[in-house]
C-alpha cells in the first residue's frame, strides 16, 4: 500500500511572520511507477487565493504527458472529471498526500486567521534560510508544473 508516510516524497516552504510561519507552497507526492507521480499541492496564488488540489501526473523522459488536477487535464486544457479520470487507486493517494499536507498546519489558526498556518510541533523538522522556513525529502523536479498549473506565487528553486 502506498499510504505509509516514508514512502511520501514533501517539498515545503513557509513564511516566517511575527508569532506565524504561512505556507507557501507545500507539494506532497508518491511516485506510481517510474513515469507516473499522485499527490496533493497546496499554497497561495495571486490575490491571496488558497489553493488546495490533488494532481495525477504522468510523463516521459522529463516531458509531461499528462497532468489532471481537479477536472482539467492541463496538458491539453480539457474538463476530464477527475472522480472518473483517474483509478481508486491513484486517487486514495492523493487522498493520503492531502491528509499529510494538513497534518503540517493549524486548523483552528486556519480558521481564525484565514492563513495556512504551519503547527508549531513541526518547526525542529524544519531548517530556516532569511525569512524562509524549509522541508525537503525530493526535488519538487518535474513537479514545478503542478505548483504553475495552480498559480502558486511561490515555489522552491531547482
Amino acid at each position: 500500500m502506498h499510504s505509509q508516510a516514508e514512502e511520501k516524497k514533501i517539498n515545503a516552504g513557509w513564511e516566517v511572520r511575527v508569532g506565524r510561519s504561512i505556507c507557501r507552497w507545500i507539494l506532497v507526492w508518491e511516485e506510481v511507477s517510474k513515469t507516473e507521480v499522485a499527490g496533493c499541492a497546496a499554497g497561495y496564488s495571486g490575490g491571496g487565493a488558497f489553493q488546495l488540489e490533488k494532481f495525477y501526473l504522468k510523463y516521459n523522459k522529463e516531458k509531461i504527458t499528462s497532468l489532471q488536477i481537479d477536472n482539467e487535464e492541463k496538458i491539453n486544457s480539457t474538463f476530464v472529471d477527475f472522480i472518473y479520470a483517474v483509478p481508486s487507486s491513484i486517487r486514495e493517494i492523493c487522498e493520503n498526500c492531502q491528509d499529510e499536507i494538513l497534518s503540517w498546519h493549524d486548523r483552528d489558526r486556519w480558521e481564525y486567521d484565514d492563513n495556512l498556518q504551519l503547527r508549531d510541533e513541526k518547526i525542529p523538522k524544519l531548517y530556516q534560510h532569511q525569512d524562509m522556513l524549509f522541508f525537503r525529502n525530493s526535488d519538487a523536479g518535474i513537479l514545478l508544473k503542478v505548483l504553475e498549473c495552480l498559480g502558486l506565487t511561490s515555489k522552491p528553486m531547482l
